[in-house]
């Protein structure tokens, strides 16, 4: 799984095939793409971007690779909350959804989460929700949660940081990084 993002307008072939055609785009786009690879052999990936997708006329090109999600992810979350005493689910915003850079157009969560929170919340009424954003969210799903803990962005020592909060280890309050 690719995703071309350009600020420029964009086409890209692999091995010859038309997998991206944002010719035509006005603005930075974000193109995702699935390819089937075979470990070992190359794939020929052919980028041409031309300026014009901004109005700053600047070109940029970002690629990224992740390896395909099993398909049933959501349903081992929802296994293991089951037949847990407590489900802790980690969500939020990343420098994808959350930048100085552009203003979101909405507060939702990005896709899947809140879904993920009410799948996990149904199996396990005794659920944590961790937020990890800087920003207001919706919060659809509050009503149905026990305990919802804002982590905001805490830096590379975060998660050690929250499962000392989680556990009991610390206590959290009353260090909020606004007021």
């Amino acid at each position: 799984r690719f995703e071309f993002r350009a600020a420029a307008r964009i086409r890209v072939r692999v091995d010859g095939d038309l997998v991206v055609d944002g010719w035509d785009a006005r603005e930075v786009g974000r193109h995702p793409v699935e390819v089937d690879c075979v470990a070992g052999e190359p794939v020929h990936l052919e980028v041409a971007l031309v300026p014009g997708g901004t109005p700053l006329e600047m070109v940029g090109l970002d690629v990224r690779c992740v390896e395909p999600l099993p398909d049933d992810l959501l349903e081992r979350a929802v296994a293991v909350a089951s037949r847990s005493d407590l489900a802790v689910v980690v969500v939020g915003m990343d420098s994808e959804w959350e930048t100085e850079g552009r203003d979101r157009d909405q507060f939702g969560l990005p896709p899947g989460q809140d879904e993920l929170i009410e799948a996990v919340v149904a199996a396990n009424p005794n659920t944590v929700v961790v937020v990890n954003a800087g920003s207001p969210i919706a919060m659809p799903w509050a009503e149905r949660v026990p305990a919802i803990v804002w982590l905001w962005y805490p830096g590379q020592d975060g998660g050690h940081a929250l499962a000392h909060v989680v556990a009991g280890d610390l206590d959290a309050t009353g260090r909020l990084p606004v007021t």
